[in-house]
């Protein structure tokens, strides 16, 4: 048996705290069970402590590896929020499809087959069909570094609670691809994923309490980090004075994801409105971030956060509007491209290149319409 992950290609072994994700090659002695009328190789394998490519299948080792495999694409889509200017293109969790290759029949007449299933009963279907309708849909493959999976560990040692498994299976459906036919489900999904994980940490009146919790957290992370770092401190010396502003911008979006999952559930009515949720994408994993690993967050997440707030001066709706430049070949970073590529470096540049993290920094609130204060 192998695990295979035909659009995730690494050149080195990345190994996390209790799997590994390995390239694939063709002169090991697993190599045979992968189908090369199907795939072609270059794809990648997961690999668990006790299970090795190629051992025998279990349900344990297999329940692990799907596990594995949700942690991954959570730590992914956190420091890599896919958008209209990603330079690996569309990225969406078929992306992290994972396909189970066992040994072949001696027999070429059997024919390796997938499951699937209407609700009403399960059939089957050959696996070079299925795997043809999904190239048919261009996703190409990326290429990851361990550095692609810094929070794949959120779920500490090993040990995994159910709420939170579930809350994060119900986030990364959510990074699925849909057609505008079935729009609905998103923000189903995303407002089941918010309520799982407040109903974790508050036992009384969860849905009252989270929003102006993430908000006291959240700030009083960033004013202990910035005593130790001056990129925090003049991060957040920017959205201080904006607070409330922001606080009433967080509410109106959950309660715009709240609104559609409410009308559809009680009136059966569905919205095409919110087949996009960018701000959920974005903001969901910060928010599981200042809930549960608030002691464990660094000055590198303390960017990431205070970025997160520069971009909510921005209306969602407008996070990826391109506005181009003279000459007409030139295009700026739309403001969602600017949160992502400088909550990845701004930290490291602040460390390495001061000069560059200095002009950011001069630059932030132009690029999100903050006013910024004024010297004392």
């Amino acid at each position: 048996m192998i695990y295979y992950l035909p659009l995730l290609q690494t050149e080195d072994v990345i190994r996390q705290t209790d799997f590994t994700i390995t390239p694939f090659l063709k002169n090991k002695e697993y190599s045979h069970l992968l189908p090369m009328d199907v795939f072609d190789g270059t794809g990648s394998l997961v690999e668990f402590d006790g299970f090795e490519s190629g051992d025998p299948y279990t349900h344990e080792i297999d329940r692990k590896i799907l596990i594995s495999l949700e942690r991954l694409k959570f730590s992914y889509f956190l420091q890599n929020p896919n958008h209209s200017t990603s330079i690996d293109g569309y990225v969406s969790s078929e992306t992290f499809e994972c396909f189970r290759c066992i040994e072949p029949n001696e027999d070429p007449a059997f024919e390796h087959k997938v499951n699937f299933s209407n609700g009403m009963y399960n059939f089957s279907k050959s696996l070079k069909t299925y795997y043809a309708s999904r190239i048919s849909s261009r996703l190409r493959p990326i290429k990851l570094t361990a550095w692609d999976f810094d929070y794949v560990d959120y779920l500490s040692d090993g040990h995994y609670e159910e709420g939170h498994l579930a809350a994060m299976r119900l986030y990364n459906r959510c990074w699925s691809t849909y057609s505008l036919h079935n729009s609905i489900d998103k923000p189903v999904l995303a407002r089941a994923s918010i309520e799982v994980l407040a109903k974790i940490k508050f036992r009384n009146k969860p849905l009252v309490r989270f929003i102006p919790y993430f908000f006291e957290t959240a700030f009083l992370k960033l004013d202990q980090l910035g005593e130790v770092d001056a990129t925090v401190r003049r991060l957040t010396a920017l959205i201080i004075p904006i607070r409330n502003l922001l606080q009433d911008s967080v509410t109106k979006e959950i309660e715009s994801i709240t609104e559609a999952r409410h009308t559809f559930a009680h009136e059966g009515i569905e919205s095409e409105s919110l087949i996009n949720i960018p701000f959920y994408l974005v903001w969901f994993p910060l928010y599981w971030m200042v809930l549960f690993r608030f002691d464990e967050m660094t000055t590198k997440d303390g960017v990431r956060l205070a970025l997160f707030f520069c971009l909510l001066k921005v209306k969602p709706e407008c996070w990826q509007y391109i506005e181009r430049c003279t000459p007409a070949t030139q295009i700026k970073r739309h403001h969602l491209d600017t949160y992502a590529h400088y909550s990845r470096l701004l930290q490291k540049w602040s460390e390495e290149r001061p000069e560059e993290a200095n002009s950011v920094l001069c630059a932030i609130p132009q690029w999100f319409g903050i006013d910024a204060p004024r010297p004392a």
